[in-house]
């Protein structure tokens, strides 16, 4: 498929590509998973409540995306038994191919928050500005805390609140903040991670 920047580019010159639906639930992860996008890979869960072929599915992707699928499947039949879903088939997948592995906190914490939001939202005809702002703020916040430590991001929510800063939070801001965020903002700097990601998934 073509990159998603480029498809949005040209639908804003009028341009509209279209691509075939998919239709079965294990291509839809297949799809996901081939992306390489840990963004994508929080739809996995969600899919996972419904039919699937597990031996259809590890046949078509790479060791690599093996390891990235069991992943989730032990971590959604974690969320499936907090919240009281059927985790019974994910549960006999994890105990007959003997599936193991290493989850941290954050990392589930990470999925079951967008499990939750992504429910709240399906429930819902219609999604208004402020459940979209909500979501994103949820985004922002998991991605924040990848790069900033919690006295940081305390420091960023005031000032993004409009509220004065201590003299010793002025100084760490200036001191420690800024150069992170001026860094971040560096178009070079974001044209070579973007390089990186691109090469990365090619391989």
């Amino acid at each position: 498929m073509a990159d998603y920047k480029l498809i949005e580019d040209l639908k804003k010159e009028g341009f509209m590509l279209s691509y075939p639906e998919i239709s079965s639930n294990d291509e839809k992860i297949i799809s996901i998973l081939k992306e390489n996008d840990s963004r994508l890979n929080l739809a996995i869960p969600l899919l996972l409540e419904k039919e699937f072929s597990y031996k259809n599915i590890i046949k078509n992707i790479s060791k690599k995306h093996i390891s990235t699928f069991n992943k989730i499947i032990i971590i959604s039949h974690e969320i499936f038994q907090k919240e009281r879903l059927n985790h019974m088939k994910l549960k006999k997948i994890i105990e007959k191919n003997n599936i193991k592995a290493k989850i941290e906190i954050s990392e589930y914490k990470y999925f079951y928050d967008e499990f939750i939001i992504s429910k709240e939202l399906k429930k819902k005809k219609s999604f208004n500005k402020k459940e979209f702002e909500s979501r994103e703020n949820l985004n922002m916040l998991i991605n924040l805390e990848k790069i900033f430590s919690p006295a940081k991001i305390r420091i960023l929510r005031n000032i993004y609140a409009h509220k004065r800063l201590t003299p010793s939070e002025e100084r760490y801001y200036y001191r420690s903040i800024k150069p992170m965020i001026n860094s971040i903002l560096n178009n070079s700097l974001r044209n070579f991670l973007e390089i990186i990601l691109k090469n990365k998934s090619q391989r």
